[in-house]
């Protein structure tokens, strides 16, 4: 057995590389359950686990510092919250005649319903993002319709694919397993069962890229420079007193020191006892030492943020209310424009990658061709600035220094009204969850409903 094991020793280095790295002993690693499946020659497992090792590693990594980072998390959210604050609506352009548009129209509403759900859209988006890959099970009813899209957790769902973006014959392209270690074969799914979404990949890639993958030695940076700082103001900031028991011509003893310490140990050693004097006899000398006047200096540190920032697509400003970095309106304009373009990017990924596969398995379900049906999703947040959204702009102005003429006209108010009151009755509103909302409805009741039998005879006589 030993003899076997040094045999497939190159071929199978990221065992050696889990027993290095994550402190796992050799003896433990052999013992997994999984280790003597991945020693089949020719097993696709067994060519990818190097891919499923480093994936595993990253998602790890990705949830620790998204958990534990108040900036990224904040970054995940605003990101995945932006992109889905108005939902989508989708259209149906053209297709093999009227009928067949009104009912593949009447198709994509019904299945747009299981996923235009605000919060249930903005968490796939969040996953995506956080993760690079989104897994989603369709669950279909005996009468063809799609009745869950299920999100499967990313370090249980594994893909078949491989390096060419083939999957293997006769086995399914997609499986969950307990996990990376113990391989135990939980499920398999066909591919018309999953759906598959990558953030940023290539070709022939099995599985997409985090999105602060590039980010992972900044995070490490900004934190190691706050902790830096935190341990420099504790230990650097306070005044320090230097006494000098005796004078340069008769020095004091080390007992006389140590007199000295314990005669004024509650002065010394209880900062928060307020002492505003000292009392001496001339055999002592006590001068003050200032502390480190460096301390607010901390250009390092906002440069490793700014780039943490940068990898997050997200302007520093937008997070910040305009507190960091934001001196001059029409560069937060720029940075705007420049996030709205993210998000329609983003909005780009979640269509191609989940939105669309999803319609188009319906369709089939359907028997509608999707190649048959030219269809738009489009995105309320590529659409105009919300209220909210007017009112930061404005309250950002008032902060640089502008005046209120000004900021009333960026935020479309009414002068009569004062700013507090308006961002008063915006909050309140947005409490009650009555927010003056400008995107499509996702109500049931807005959905395409049936025709009427006086309706379709209609619609065949136009169709003919």
């Amino acid at each position: 057995m030993q003899t076997r094991r040094r045999s497939h020793s190159r071929l199978f280095n990221p065992i050696d590389e889990m027993a290095r790295t994550a402190s796992v002993p050799r003896h433990v690693v052999d013992q997994q359950p999984g280790y003597q499946k991945f020693l089949t020659t020719g097993n696709v497992e067994s060519e990818m686990y190097s891919v499923h090792f480093r994936r595993h590693r990253l998602l790890h990594e990705m949830r620790r510092i998204s958990e534990s980072d108040p900036r990224l998390n904040r970054v995940f959210y605003k990101l995945s919250a932006d992109a889905s604050e108005k939902s989508f609506s989708v259209t149906v352009e053209d297709g093999p005649g009227k009928r067949a548009r009104v009912e593949a129209q009447g198709v994509l509403d019904r299945c747009r319903y299981l996923i235009n759900d605000r919060e249930h859209l903005r968490g796939w988006i969040e996953a995506l993002l956080r993760d690079g890959d989104l897994f989603i099970q369709l669950m279909i009813t005996p009468q063809r319709e799609i009745e869950v899209a299920k999100k499967l957790a990313a370090e249980m769902t594994f893909s078949r694919m491989d390096a060419k973006g083939n999957f293997p014959e006769g086995k399914k392209p997609y499986y969950q397993a307990k996990s990376l270690f113990d391989h135990e074969v939980l499920a398999e799914f066909e591919e018309w069962e999953i759906i598959h979404a990558k953030w940023r990949y290539e070709d022939g890639m099995p599985y997409g890229t985090p999105l602060y993958l590039a980010g992972r030695k900044t995070v490490k940076r900004v934190d190691s420079g706050e902790e830096n700082m935190v341990v420099r103001r504790d230990l650097r900031s306070g005044m320090r007193y230097f006494f000098n028991i005796g004078t340069p011509d008769n020095p004091g003893s080390w007992e006389e020191v140590e007199k000295f310490k314990e005669e004024n140990r509650d002065s010394l050693e209880r900062p928060m006892n307020a002492v505003s004097n000292f009392f001496g006899n001339g055999l002592m000398d006590m001068k003050a030492v200032q502390g480190d006047s460096e301390l607010g200096n901390k250009e390092d540190i906002d440069h490793f943020e700014g780039l943490l920032f940068m990898v997050g697509l997200t302007p520093m400003a937008l997070i910040s209310g305009g507190r960091e970095k934001a001196t001059n309106l029409n560069v937060v304009d720029a940075e705007e424009e420049d996030y709205a373009r993210t998000l329609m990017a983003i909005c780009e990924a979640a269509e191609y990658g989940f939105v669309r596969p999803i319609f188009n398995r319906q369709l089939l379900l359907s028997n509608i061709n999707p190649d048959s049906i030219d269809y738009s999703v489009n995105w309320g947040a590529k659409g105009r600035e919300s209220d909210y959204r007017k009112l930061q702009k404005a309250a950002l102005w008032i902060r640089l220094g502008g005046s209120h003429e000004t900021a009333y006209g960026l935020a479309d108010l009414d002068m009569d009204l004062t700013y507090e009151d308006e961002l008063a009755r915006i909050e309140a509103q947005k409490e009650l969850g009555i927010v003056p909302y400008t995107g499509p409805s996702l109500s049931r009741s807005n959905l395409d409903v049936p025709l009427e039998p006086a309706q379709q005879d209609n619609l065949t006589q136009e169709a003919d």
